[in-house]
């Protein structure tokens, strides 16, 4: 079904059934509308007219009276009603009240009708009207939010399905199905689009993984080659010039190699193991490790380790996810700057001071690298921020007042 003929239809079914209520209210509304003091009017006069018959005078018949003598058998029940009676004089249709009854009077039986002039009528009659159409405008208005929310439900659920969608995950993207034939013809051209596109994506990531192991084995042994070479004795000077750039090419390519694998396994979820992993604890260790440094460029080191809620992670990433923020602030912080870490219940903050080297927005991103960090693969935070997804932990990082700042939410 088209998604314009399903609208029609909520509008063709809700529209006539709104007009048949609408009229009969405005029916009612008009037949027992009620003038201000009409009737009571009508009865006075009643009383007089009757009075008069009684009396033996003559009452002459006009628009306002109309008295007819009758069969004594005819009989009327008293009743009241609206009438109406083009008026010459006025030129116009002339709405009235009226009172209809039969009296036997004297040996005679009447007919008799008693109308009063009302006002107000074209007033009822307009406000009436303005009630349906309201009503008619607020029946499509409302009509159409609720068709609305129940077509388009199924699209933006699935629209939600594929923001969250992740190509990483090893699951399928189900669409939900709807009778709107405009939503089923976009479900399966993103079905198609998205399962060639993880096709593409897994056959990329098997050909790196496949790549970075193939190229490790080339790599250690060039590498163990180079460095026999530099210590050999007869290797001249002007000879180890041309040699040590290519070995530390080789070097650096086999910490990217390492680092690409690393983002890979992570990436796979290949890191099994995991156990309750303490912070403070793995803070104070890898502190240790990075301490000869810390003196060397003469840096001020303020840490407040709370005891913090313990987080179920592998203690091997755990480790690099420390490690790689501490190596950080630790590297790009200014000499004799400062280095703060500071742990909480459910947070760890690690900020350091120094001039801001790159955008804030590709802190994150590989391969991005600050100004003078030529030997950095910049791929460290990029394995920060993945690791961090992995495990559901929030980072955010902010340049504030000459800081680098990291923050982990637990």
């Amino acid at each position: 079904m088209k998604l314009l003929t399903k609208l029609q239809r909520y509008y063709i079914a809700f529209t006539p059934i709104t007009l048949i209520v609408c009229g009969i209210a405005g029916y009612f509304i008009i037949n027992n509308f009620r003038p201000s003091g009409s009737e009571r009017r009508l009865y006075f006069h009643k009383a007089k007219v009757l009075a008069d018959l009684r009396s033996g005078k003559i009452v002459a018949s006009d628009n306002r009276v109309e008295i007819l003598e009758v069969e004594a058998n005819f009989k009327i029940v008293e009743q009241l009603s609206h009438s109406a009676t083009y008026e010459e004089y006025e030129g116009q249709l002339m709405h009235y009240r009226q009172l209809q009854f039969t009296e036997f009077i004297n040996g005679r039986n009447y007919k008799i009708t008693i109308r009063n002039p009302i006002h107000g009528l074209a007033e009822v009659i307009s406000k009436a009207m303005l009630g349906v159409f309201l009503i008619l405008v607020a029946t499509v208005f409302f009509t159409n939010i609720w068709a609305t929310k129940k077509i388009w439900s199924p699209f933006y659920h699935n629209l939600t399905k594929m923001k969250h969608y992740n190509l990483s995950h090893d699951e399928q993207l189900d669409l939900t199905k709807t009778d709107i034939d405009e939503f089923n013809e976009l479900n399966q051209v993103v079905d198609k689009m998205t399962r060639k596109i993880r096709k593409d994506y897994l056959s990329l990531k098997e050909f790196t993984e496949n790549a970075s192991h193939e190229i490790q084995t080339p790599l250690a042994i060039i590498k163990s080659r180079l460095e026999l070479l530099l210590q050999s004795e007869s290797l001249s000077e002007e000879q180890a010039k041309l040699i040590k750039p290519a070995n530390d090419a080789a070097t650096k390519l086999s910490r990217l190699n390492r680092a690409l694998l690393l983002l890979t396994k992570i990436e796979n979820k290949q890191f099994e193991h995991e156990e309750q992993i303490n912070f403070k604890t793995l803070i104070e260790r890898q502190l240790g490790e990075l301490v000869e440094l810390i003196n060397l460029k003469q840096i001020k080191l303020e840490k407040h380790l709370a005891d913090s809620k313990c987080i179920y992670m592998s203690p091997e990433l755990a480790d690099i996810l420390v490690r790689n923020l501490l190596k950080n602030a630790v590297k790009y912080v200014d000499k004799q700057g400062t280095v703060k870490i500071d742990l909480r219940d459910s947070q760890l903050e690690i900020s350091n001071s120094g001039p801001l080297t790159t955008s804030p927005d590709q802190v994150f991103e590989r391969f991005k690298k600050g100004k003078g960090s030529q030997n950095s693969l910049g791929l460290g935070l990029a394995i920060v921020k993945q690791i961090c997804e992995l495990y559901e932990l929030q980072i955010k990082y902010t340049y504030q007042d000459n800081n680098h700042i990291f923050q982990i939410s637990f």
